[in-house]
């Protein structure tokens, strides 16, 4: 038997295939542990080529070649990786989900990484490769690639239905009076220093992607890997244009770019309150569960702070993120515009 597991970062992929090894006694290949096979090939460190793949696309396509080749030699065997699905003939595919914020939360632990670097991390990870995919990278994808990545996208654009909603509250002291929550830690207080105001956030695809992606996962892998990269990409454009319109009432404030709830020492548990304090269930069908996870799951949750003089700049600029030496924008000369 030949069984894929497949996911987006930090979805549990190598646990599952590590799981389902020792249960049923078949054994294991991870896209990772070719890759470093590879590394040993090419005489460099796991780093090393690490680095030297980030501007090498043929070693994605080699790994993904290497593990359609020992599926074909094997009786028996379990493939982990990204898009192991979608180059190997097998008699069960898998493909794994998991939010962001607990994908972001598991890297952290497993990389000894903040909670919101990670978050980042897999944010322009995941647009950068859904643009990409689109062809407007450095690879331009195979017909048959294309072809799949178009009618992911247009049975996203029929589902997804973007909706943001917000508040604004004075700031006094570094917190909102008269409100069921707390602006904790340091994170947010340095964010929000000198700020008079603050906007609170949350924008959703609604609850048809989630939908949508499920029902990918059952005509293939290649399709839920897509179609999940793709909306990642698309609540962000969503939270930009919402921004923006926000923004428009408030053109005498200089103003922060958005921070997570999740980001830094802010923590995630105030998100119900949060929701609440938007009635953002009923306005546009976002609520939380018992793991502090946002429903739908392409939901953002996110603050703004209006001011004068302020010291956080309005745009996480490249000297300023945490992902700015591994960025596939910055070593084309771009930026990913936030």
């Amino acid at each position: 038997m030949i069984i894929t597991v497949g996911g987006l970062a930090g979805t549990g992929t190598t646990t599952t295939a590590e799981l389902l090894s020792e249960k049923l006694g078949i054994p294991f290949v991870s896209s990772g542990s070719i890759f470093r096979a590879m590394a040993e090939e090419k005489g460099m460190s796991v780093l090393e080529f690490s680095e030297f793949a980030e501007s090498n696309d043929n070693i994605d396509k080699e790994i993904d070649k290497r593990q359609a080749e020992l599926a074909k030699s094997s009786e028996n065997l379990i493939l982990e990786g990204r898009l192991s699905a979608y180059f190997v003939e097998a008699d069960l595919k898998l493909w794994l989900m998991a939010p962001l914020d607990v994908r972001a939360q598991r890297i952290s632990q497993r990389e000894s990484k903040s909670v919101d670097v990670a978050k980042e991390e897999i944010k322009i990870r995941e647009e950068s490769e859904a643009l990409r995919y689109l062809g407007y990278g450095n690879s331009t994808p195979d017909e048959k690639t294309k072809e799949i990545l178009y009618n992911c996208a247009d049975q996203l654009k029929s589902v997804m239905e973007g909706k943001y909603t917000y508040k604004v509250f004075d700031l006094v002291d570094g917190q909102v009076p008269g409100i069921n929550f707390t602006l904790e830690g340091k994170s947010i207080a340095n964010h929000l220093k000198n700020c008079e105001k603050v906007i609170f956030m949350c924008a959703t695809l609604s609850a048809g992607v989630d939908g949508l992606i499920r029902k990918m996962q059952i005509r293939g892998m290649a399709d839920a890997m897509f179609t999940d990269s793709l909306a990642s990409a698309v609540i962000e454009q969503v939270c930009n244009k919402a921004e923006d319109e926000i923004l428009e009432d408030f053109k005498e404030y200089e103003h922060t770019w958005r921070f997570g709830l999740g980001y830094g020492d802010f923590p995630l548990t105030g998100q119900k309150q949060f929701l609440d304090i938007l009635d953002a269930g009923r306005r546009i069908g976002v609520c939380v569960n018992s793991g502090m996870t946002l429903v739908p799951t392409k939901s953002v949750t996110c603050i703004i702070g209006l001011g004068h003089n302020l010291e956080v700049s309005n745009v996480k600029s490249c000297d300023l993120c945490n992902f700015r030496e591994k960025c596939t924008f910055r070593k084309d000369g771009k930026n990913c515009g936030k």
